[in-house]
């Protein structure tokens, strides 16, 4: 057996993919990555996040709105709570499933995500959405595209390995299905080149937007 192929093959946990404590470049790089999703956060008052990662984009947020993260991996919360943005930010943080949110029904304004959804199937992406919507009016989320890039060590940086990398259309499908009619739009997280003073943008990611039927 080809032993890279084995290697592909290994997932790591969430702990271990989040095991490295970001530095200050590392947490700036990200919240300026996800800029159309933060654009729209600062707009509400009380926010939930599914899914806490490295704590960056939640430590930002929480320094403006009040910020709960929803993480159900106790290791991972640990981490993140050496991020240098997230400890000095007022965030509230719950250890619990983002399919079985354990608040009440509107309790917030929006919830969030970012690269969550791409790691689960329909219908578990559909459970996601089905419980941000009650605990919500918007339920919003960052996916990487089909065009993020495969490169360096195992072709797969910022990558745990098990995404489904799809395009807008597709992902309208895969929330269609469930019932939910979705907004989509790319953005990019860096440029791919500079040519005489105008920035070619390279569709690394798509945000989704589902609003609760009035």
């Amino acid at each position: 057996m080809n032993p890279r192929r084995t290697a592909m093959k290994r997932i790591e946990s969430w702990s271990e993919f989040y095991r490295e404590r970001p530095t200050i470049a590392d947490v700036m790089n990200q919240v300026s990555a996800h800029v159309p999703l933060i654009e729209q956060l600062l707009r509400c008052q009380r926010i939930l996040e599914i899914g806490l990662g490295t704590g960056s984009l939640s430590g930002f947020l929480g320094s403006f709105v009040s910020t709960t993260v929803l993480e159900s991996d106790e290791k991972v919360a640990r981490n993140a709570s050496q991020n240098p943005l997230f400890r000095k930010s007022r965030v509230h943080l719950v250890v619990g499933d983002g399919m079985r949110i354990p608040f009440k029904a509107s309790s917030f304004d929006a919830t969030y995500s970012q690269g969550l959804w791409e790691h689960f199937p329909d219908a578990e992406v559909h459970r996601f959405v089905r419980e941000g919507l009650r605990v919500a009016p918007v339920v919003l989320a960052s996916v990487p595209t089909k065009w993020y890039p495969h490169l360096g060590k195992l072709w797969r940086p910022a990558l745990r390995g098990d995404e489904r990398l799809l395009g807008k259309e597709a992902w309208q499908r895969v929330l269609s299905r469930g019932g939910y009619t979705a907004e989509a739009s790319y953005y990019p997280d860096f440029k791919l080149a500079t040519i005489g003073g105008w920035t070619v943008p390279w569709p690394t990611h798509l945000l989704v937007r589902i609003s609760r039927p009035r």
